[in-house]
């Protein structure tokens, strides 16, 4: 219950803070601050929340600013439902700047393997993209969204390597990867790293790759505040990427 108060007390002046700097929202990812999920989900019975900002700039001058949140659950035996919630502000030159919820993820998740000496831990997820975002405005995609996605990951000593691939069923569908490293600094600070990207089945145009650096820090075993910084490589990606974020587990 302690942690749940701590968790509670932090949260709200992240919050604060964020508004007061960024004013905005915009999408995140789990397992902050980077785009790859691990394969290892959370026990049952037990919560994480995650808050995120994130400052978007792309090639042709346009800015995206915002938040996330992202809650998970674990229930029952190697399953783990999550919850995304992200908001967000566009500005794109003298055209008028558009803030609104954008579409919504529910995120299902079973463990098919657990970590073993020689073999990583394997995880199989589906996930549901609702139309909550105003397409319009350029906050949503205007239909459901499904993706399937198998995660894998592998502890060595201090380091930890894990890989995402996940087909995007829909209109355009597309095929994704993620690939990243963690290493243990300290008992109290993490370095990460990662390239992830989506390959268009329909137009090679909007394919993108993506990478990042970041650190985590360990607040308390329930609290860890992260930092990234990261680029694209193609003309669909944004030329700059910078997040920060707290989680919290209990």
């Amino acid at each position: 219950m302690n942690n749940c108060f701590k968790c509670a007390r932090y949260l709200l002046r992240y919050f604060a803070l964020s508004v007061i700097f960024s004013a905005s929202v915009l999408a995140g990812i789990e397992n902050r601050p980077l785009n790859t999920a691990e394969a290892t989900l959370l026990e049952p019975g037990h919560f994480s929340l995650a808050a995120g900002v994130q400052y978007l700039k792309q090639s042709d001058g346009s800015r995206e600013y915002g938040i996330v949140t992202d809650l998970e659950y674990g229930f029952f035996k190697r399953f783990e439902v999550d919850l995304e919630v992200p908001f967000s502000r566009l500005t794109q030159g003298d055209a008028p700047d558009q803030s609104g919820l954008r579409d919504m993820s529910v995120w299902l998740g079973c463990n098919l393997a657990k970590e073993e000496q020689a073999y990583p831990a394997l995880t199989a997820a589906l996930s549901w993209k609702t139309t909550t975002g105003n397409q319009d405005k350029q906050l949503g995609t205007g239909e459901n969204t499904y993706q399937g996605i198998v995660l894998a990951s592998k502890t060595f000593g201090k380091t930890s390597a894990h890989f995402n691939g996940s087909y995007t069923f829909a209109d355009n569908p597309a095929l994704g990867w993620n690939l990243a490293v963690k290493h243990g600094i300290t008992d109290k600070l993490t370095l990460a790293a990662e390239m992830y990207g989506q390959n268009d089945q329909k137009a090679s145009g909007n394919n993108t790759t993506d990478g990042l650096i970041g650190a985590i820090y360990a607040f308390s075993p329930s609290v860890l505040l992260d930092l990234g910084i990261g680029r694209g490589f193609t003309s669909a990606s944004p030329d700059l990427r910078i997040t920060g974020g707290i989680s919290c587990f209990w």
